[in-house]
């Protein structure tokens, strides 16, 4: 059945931009961002708040994007920096994460409502290959998901700032020991994984439509699955577990039902926290590094 793949692949790669959001910066600072799933709720919202006063599609996911960046990076300054500094537990920058997530999808669906919503304004254009049929949001979705992926790859390795990430992911303290200003890394970190989540929310809303508080947690599941099925630390296990997530929640959907998608998408979830933790391409880590 080409068509259940194609629609899993899709899916997939969305999955896998938002996981990717999360990578960014666990790799790099060892902090689960859930709030990360919130400015995927917040992304789509500002955007078509915008669109409704006439304001044009470029400038509105522009600044959609901006505001994800902002408050992204407004999570290290307020909260994730100061545990940091204070050398408080993984379980606390979680618990505080969570936190900051429920309050901005609570205050979003104060704001905007909880019904659900799509940030298209016409019928989706679809082309048909043989017995498959592909729509125009699940290109542009695939494209700017691989897109993310293949540009996040070069940055960490042909930059300067790359290099760093990969200096403070490796060990921040001797990162710090030899001049690197590593509050401002982590900060860039936080800010590229904000407008990740945002662009990941603006292309699912394209694509399926959305729920502030429904999609925004479904979402951030999701991509915590890929993200431990792919590897932790790995930017393309993260693609890989997404694609995976995708493909068996619509194989999933077409052998059972659509109600047992969120179901296998769990069980694969604690398949590989139990039998395998570090996911497929996960590693080691060395002695004197993240945890």
């Amino acid at each position: 059945m080409p068509q259940i793949t194609i629609n899993g692949l899709a899916d997939g790669l969305l999955i896998a931009t938002l996981a990717l959001s999360f990578a960014s910066v666990y790799s790099t600072t060892g902090v689960f961002h859930l709030a990360l799933g919130a400015l995927y709720v917040l992304a789509p919202l500002v955007a078509r708040s915008l669109l409704a006063h006439q304001a044009p599609w470029p400038l509105a996911i522009v600044i959609a994007l901006i505001l994800c960046s902002m408050l992204s990076l407004a999570c290290e300054l307020v909260n994730h920096g100061r545990l940091s500094r204070r050398n408080a537990s993984p379980v606390a920058h979680l618990l505080s994460s969570l936190g900051i997530y429920m309050i901005l999808v609570h205050g979003a669906s104060m704001i905007w409502g909880d019904q659900a919503q799509v940030l298209r304004t016409s019928v989706d254009p679809a082309w048909s290959l043989s017995s498959v049929v592909i729509t125009q949001s699940q290109v542009i979705g695939g494209s700017a998901g691989l897109g993310c992926f293949c540009t996040y790859c070069l940055l960490l390795r042909q930059t300067r700032l790359g290099l760093q990430f990969r200096a403070i992911a490796a060990n921040p303290i001797e990162a710090g020991l030899r001049g690197m200003n590593v509050p401002r890394l982590r900060s860039s970190a936080f800010l590229i994984a904000g407008a990740l989540a945002g662009l990941s929310g603006l292309l699912s809303a394209q694509n399926r439509g959305f729920r502030p508080q429904e999609g925004g947690f479904l979402a951030l599941t999701l991509a915590v699955v890929a993200f431990i099925v792919g590897g932790r630390r790995s930017i393309w296990g993260v693609l890989l577990g997404g694609v995976i997530v995708g493909l068996v929640r619509s194989w999933a959907s077409y052998l059972t039902s659509s109600q047992w998608q969120d179901a296998v998408s769990y069980a694969l979830f604690v398949f590989f926290i139990v039998a395998r933790p570090r996911g497929l391409f996960g590693v080691p880590q060395r002695i004197g590094g993240q945890a």
